[in-house]
């Protein structure tokens, strides 16, 4: 019998096996579906994303801390980079350079990307001499702030060491620095600055506004290591940098008066003093110099006293530099005559309670040996003839007991008291140069009013103030002097200048201080320094001046020098101390600016004066 058949199972062929060209579509497909459903997904995330950013824009999205997400964001993303303007430069009226910014390295931090603070203290302290402990504080106390200095103006080969250390977060910026190049050359009249880079003396204070400039930024963003990528749109404003200031004063006259003054003061042992050189008939301030004085590049290691311009502070009782201003007046007002004999009572005067003595016996001297020999007694007499309301108009009139206006801060008004508080022992003190009390800006501001022609003048150091860029706009300008107000007629002051200030050189007390090629004219003065709180003098304490200009026919230059208290026991008299000074810094002044040597003056003509004694 024959056996059943087992039927065996049948095996189904795919059909993209059997055809490899529907495979390939099968699988092309596939593909598709995936890239589709990718791309959708892609979609979604940059949908999900606007999202997120539109919400952080609104505002609206907080932490559970209260922090907005979007300053978050800002903090983590961007960086603001401060732009610090650049200081104006000053220069002196030759257009020589005294006070300008340079640029130096500071360190600063990005405090958030410090994760080892002790640790990046430590490298740094190796590199910019700095205490690590310091380093650390100012990193944890900002913590949370995108910058912090960490050492401001530190020198190249410092901050090329920390360069070198490769720290994220700590960074190299260069700032402005301000300079003096020529050290302590006017360091009175241009002061110094602060780290910040704002003015704190003189004229760096009082131009501060003008100097400074105005600081810029740019806002950038940044990747997760700190990496500037691009600038925000809107985010750059540029710095504008400060204003230039051309002065009146001359570096070289002032390396002289400077030099002059330091030389005296050495000499006969002075505590301090002032050298003044100015334009008579402008009011520009050629030199101011102040001894003790310092380097504003390191105005820190200088004492306080070194810092004080006592040309403008610090009033003292001028003595008989003082008597040209009552003389003059007296003269105007008909109260003496040219030539007029004065009896000074052979050198002791009782008026009323007082009794007055001259340094020298004196019985008649003319009126302008009075001035020549420098009579205490032929003053009294004439301030008795005057009064007290007469002299306290003229002397108002030159501008004693008011600031002159002259563009550093600080100035002193001295001290001309009210005329109600004069009494009967002012009519003879003030003419002696003793009640009051002035600056040394302002004695020769106010002898300038004499042997300038008659007129008061507004001192000024400051010639002109200009922008910066090329084409430098002018923003302010003193080249034309200010004039204060007319105080005396052109003939008394031809006659003040060019017999009585002529005759104090040529036969009085102030010989030593002649020069050759040149007419001098001028006024010594030798004054005792009254006790703080009043009550009389100071025992062996004196003020030796000196005042003058030339050439006496057209003064271009007029010179104070002022020693404070000078040892007794080597000289005090301002014909020995401060005289010779000033003449050495009158000639060289002269002979630099050219000015030509003198012819002789044609004789006065008294007839010119107002004749008359008033009653």
């Amino acid at each position: 019998m024959a056996q059943p058949s087992i039927p065996q199972q049948k095996t189904t062929t795919p059909a993209h096996a059997a055809n490899p060209a529907v495979g390939s579509v099968r699988s092309r497909y596939l593909r598709g579906r995936l890239t589709v459903v990718a791309l959708l997904a892609l979609c979604v995330g940059l949908v999900g994303m606007n999202a997120r950013i539109a919400w952080l824009a609104s505002g609206h999205a907080r932490t559970s801390g209260g922090l907005d997400l979007r300053e978050l964001y800002d903090r983590q993303h961007t960086t603001t980079i401060h732009l610090p303007a650049r200081r104006g430069d000053i220069y002196d009226c030759r257009n020589r350079r005294l006070a300008g910014s340079i640029e130096v390295p500071s360190i600063f931090a990005d405090p958030a990307m410090i994760k080892d603070v002790e640790g990046t203290a430590a490298k740094l302290q190796q590199a910019i001499d700095v205490p690590a402990e310091e380093i650390a504080t100012i990193l944890t106390a900002r913590k949370d702030k995108r910058f912090a200095w960490i050492h401001r103006r530190v020198t190249e080969e410092q901050a090329e060491k920390v360069k070198s250390l490769r720290i994220d977060g700590i960074g190299i910026q260069r700032e402005p620095f301000r300079s003096y190049p020529m050290g302590p050359l006017a360091a009175h009249v241009l002061g110094f600055v602060g780290a910040d880079q704002h003015g704190l003396a003189a004229l760096e204070l009082q131009y501060n506004a003008k100097l400074q400039g105005t600081d810029g930024y740019k806002i950038c963003t940044k990747d997760a290591a700190g990496r500037i990528l691009s600038l925000v749109p809107n985010g750059y404003q540029p710095a504008r940098d400060g204003c230039n200031i051309t002065l009146t004063i001359d570096s070289f006259i002032q390396s002289i008066a400077e030099k002059c003054l330091q030389d005296a003061v050495d000499q006969y042992q002075g505590q301090s003093g002032v050298a003044i050189v100015m334009e008579p008939s402008t009011g520009q301030v050629l030199a101011l110099a102040c001894c003790p004085t310092f380097d504003p590049n390191r105005y820190r290691d200088a004492p306080e006293s070194a810092l004080t311009n006592r040309a403008l502070v610090g009033p003292f009782e001028p003595g008989s530099i003082f008597k040209p201003l009552v003389m003059s007046a007296a003269v105007q007002e008909g109260y003496v005559r040219p030539g007029e004999i004065i009896y000074c009572h052979d050198g002791t005067y009782i008026t009323g309670s007082r009794r007055l003595r001259d340094a020298h016996p004196y019985g008649n001297l003319t009126l302008e040996q009075v001035i020549g020999k420098s009579s205490n007694i032929g003053m009294a007499i004439i301030g008795e003839r005057m009064g007290n309301p007469l002299m306290w108009h003229y002397l108002s009139q030159f501008g004693l007991g008011a600031k002159t206006g002259i563009d550093l801060p600080g100035e002193d008004v001295g001290i001309l008291l009210p005329l109600k508080k004069w009494t009967r022992f002012s009519t003879d003190s003030i003419p002696m140069g003793q009640e009051v009390a002035v600056t040394p800006l302002q004695m020769l501001t106010a002898f300038n009013a004499i042997i300038n022609g008659g007129t008061l003048v507004q001192p000024t150091v400051t010639r002109a103030i200009t922008t910066p860029d090329p084409d430098g706009q002018l923003l302010l300008d003193h080249r034309q002097p200010k004039t204060v107000r007319k105080v005396l007629e052109p003939a008394v002051a031809d006659y003040m200048t060019n017999v009585m200030l002529k005759g104090v050189i040529n036969e009085g007390t102030g010989t030593k201080a002649k020069l050759a090629r040149w007419q001098v004219v001028g006024k010594t003065g030798t004054a005792q320094i009254a006790r703080r709180g009043g009550g009389g003098y100071e025992p062996d304490a004196y003020v030796s001046s000196f005042i003058c200009g030339g050439p006496s026919k057209n003064p271009r230059v007029s010179v104070a020098v002022i020693i404070f208290r000078p040892n007794k026991r080597i000289a005090y008299y301002g014909s020995t101390v401060s005289a010779p000074a000033a003449g050495k810094i009158l000639g060289a002044a002269l002979d630099y600016l050219n000015v030509p040597d003198d012819e002789t003056p044609p004789p006065f003509d008294a007839k010119m004066l107002a004749a008359g004694r008033k009653d």
